[in-house]
């Protein structure tokens, strides 16, 4: 499901941090990679919940840093 149906339908608070943790390092390796995501909203985040994880989908939008 993607994470605004998470938030509409499970809204766990106890994992809401963990998801959002896993976002931000999905993030940080794109930008190591020197990548920018450009489109990032709840719909362009994927959770799975057993076990519980959380990836960024969507690309079209990302472009290069340099």
């Amino acid at each position: 499901m993607d994470f605004r149906d998470y938030l509409d339908e499970q809204r766990d608070f106890r994992h809401i941090g963990k998801i959002l943790q896993m976002v931000i390092e999905g993030l940080q390796e794109l930008h190591e990679l020197g990548f920018v995501h450009r489109d990032l909203k709840p719909d362009n985040i994927v959770v799975n919940l057993r076990p519980l994880h959380a990836v960024v989908i969507d690309f079209d939008r990302a472009t290069s840093r340099s």
